[in-house]
């Protein structure tokens, strides 16, 4: 997949993920469609749409006490 422009994966990370912005989004953002950021996404290992960004959860029943700390891995 050849998306019609070239985004740096350091900025898609930034907008998508850090920033929490949908590929509508994004897509307006970078005045692009939202297609073309899907493409950006799949061409830089980005894991795009629904469930793609949520988080293994089961660490966090290891929490018992306030103060407890555990971590949690994040995958893009």
């Amino acid at each position: 997949i050849m998306p019609r422009f070239t985004f740096e994966r350091k900025q898609l990370i930034d907008l998508y993920v850090t920033k929490d912005l949908s590929l509508e989004q994004v897509a307006k953002h970078l005045d692009t469609s939202p297609r073309t950021i899907a493409d950006a996404l799949k061409l830089h290992g980005i894991k795009a749409g629904a469930g793609a960004r949520e988080i293994n959860t089961a660490e966090f029943d290891k929490l018992t006490k306030i103060g407890d700390s555990v971590l949690i891995p994040w995958t893009y």
